[in-house]
């Protein structure tokens, strides 16, 4: 099984502000990031997929990496969220 949407793909789509996931073609649930299979019914059948960027953020944290070896000193912050962009929809 190959991924629909490879890390190189997606990343070079965030750097030119445009943000990439996967649709199921089973559930038509969106998944982005993207991941092998859908994170609802675990089909197989996924098309990529442009999102508007536009959303409502349901949730987030933010939490604190220790510094790596020969790095800052300073802690590293590290921030998840989870969004709500449209019914069936979410993105983590």
């Amino acid at each position: 099984m190959e991924y629909q949407l490879d890390f190189r793909t997606y990343s070079n789509a965030l750097r030119k502000n445009r943000l990439m996931g996967l649709k199921c073609n089973r559930c038509g649930t969106v998944t982005c990031p993207p991941k092998m299979t859908c994170q609802e019914c675990a089909g197989t059948d996924l098309e990529i997929t442009e999102l508007s960027g536009r959303g409502t953020i349901t949730t987030f944290t933010t939490t604190y990496v220790a510094p790596w070896k020969g790095r800052s000193k300073r802690l590293t912050p590290l921030s998840w969220s989870s969004l709500t962009k449209a019914p069936g929809s979410r993105a983590t």
